[in-house]
């Protein structure tokens, strides 16, 4: 057998074995999400929790606005490459 034939045989090969475990997760996904289907709830704790919308305190750390002002433009073109 050639190795042009053989290299087609290994991508065929690991396509269909790709293909058998994706469908296995999803099955499980379907299954474990029929089980717990209308019984699943929040967790006591989480549900009081009010969003204050600044965890980080941004407006009295003169630090971290410094540090944003120079590396926010460096940030954001790191968070767009890791999106693409």
């Amino acid at each position: 057998m050639e190795r042009r034939d053989f290299d087609c045989i290994v991508k065929v090969q690991k396509a269909w074995r790709l293909y058998n475990h994706k469908r296995k997760m999803l099955e499980q996904r379907a299954e474990a999400a029929s089980m717990l289907k209308g019984r699943k709830e929040r967790r006591r704790e989480s549900v009081e929790i009010k969003w204050d919308g600044d965890y980080i305190n941004y407006e009295e750390n003169t630090e971290l606005q410094t540090v944003m002002d120079t590396y926010s433009f460096v940030l954001f073109i790191y968070l767009a490459f890791i999106l693409l």
